[in-house]
């Protein structure tokens, strides 16, 4: 089983900059009442957003030729979302889902959140699952972005206006389509706004680097939310979810990052080190290769 090392914070030691093996590396401090209650219902509401429990997800997922692989294979696959109300969008278990379905994600958090308070009373802190939570919102958010970016980086997602496009009367345009032959126009600048997600992504692969990831997921995916409003896209519910992500990731260090640019106050990092038996470290070595190799470098030769 996984451990955690926990004693006295590093700034109490005369010499901080010597740390070994034995180091502490976080506090070991209880959360109080409110503190594990908000954890709980923020991990059964994360938890069923980011983790496929619909079965037609892997039906999906079985019925893929992947002899055959294409790109949108893959895209769809990194687009699941849960989905309680059918709609014409999200029959076939490849829909962007609505609000409609985090209302239920919520009301089935705040219910899992009472009974997980009424059972587990006595639990001083949930260190551990905060940290496995993290990971699968990392990778998650990482999966959303690297789908999106590939699709820019080879403007794909918006091409360059075909002659027809140009002939069409500017008032018979859509909002939306109107923002995409704009944007098609640029083919370079598309490219470069991949590239910013990709790096996103490649930043949320690794702890020390995550919440710059999800700081960098903030005003871009923001503008594609907002830009989604103005000009009546359909992506706006998709683009919130990976906000409300990165927002959950990047509030694990905001309130060091406040104290330091904000108060200009002296501010330790929070050093959380989990413990991993061999076959842990090789198992999670062998997942995180197999993660890449699919949807960063497979998914972006296929596209």
């Amino acid at each position: 089983m996984a451990t955690v090392e926990t004693s006295l914070p590093v700034a109490k030691k005369k010499n901080p900059d010597k740390i070994t093996a034995n180091e502490p590396l976080v506090p070991s401090s209880d959360w109080n009442k409110l503190v594990k209650t908000a954890f709980r219902f923020f991990f059964v509401y994360f938890f069923i957003q980011a983790v496929p429990l619909d079965w037609k997800y892997f039906r999906n997922l079985f019925s893929i030729n992947w002899l055959g692989l294409h790109f949108r294979d893959i895209f769809y696959l990194s687009r699941y979302t849960p989905q309680f109300f059918a709609t014409p969008e999200n029959t076939n278990g490849w829909g962007m889902g609505s609000f409609a379905d985090w209302g239920v994600a919520l009301a089935i958090a705040v219910g899992g959140a009472v009974v997980w308070s009424f059972l587990d009373r006595k639990q001083k802190e949930y260190n551990q699952l905060y940290y496995w939570l993290r990971v699968i919102l990392r990778y998650r958010l990482a999966i959303g972005l690297i789908a999106y970016a590939f699709l820019k980086i080879y403007p794909m997602q918006a091409p360059i206006p075909s002659l027809s496009n140009l002939n069409t009367h500017y008032g018979d345009l859509s909002a939306w389509k109107i923002f995409s032959l704009t944007l098609g126009i640029v083919p370079d600048y598309q490219s470069f706004l991949g590239l910013v997600e990709l790096l996103a992504a490649a930043l949320l692969f690794f702890r020390k680097t995550a919440c710059i990831g999800a700081f960098l997921v903030l005003p871009f995916t923001g503008n594609v939310f907002m830009s989604n409003l103005a000009y009546e896209g359909g992506e706006y519910v998709y683009s919130f979810y990976l906000i409300t992500m990165a927002l959950f990731l990047f509030a694990y260090n905001g309130k060091q990052l406040f104290t330091l640019l904000t108060l200009e106050q002296p501010t330790l990092p929070i050093r959380f080190h989990l413990k991993l038996t061999n076959w842990q470290k090789n198992a999670r070595l062998a997942l995180k290769n197999a993660f890449v190799f699919v949807f960063v470098l497979l998914y972006g030769y296929k596209t």
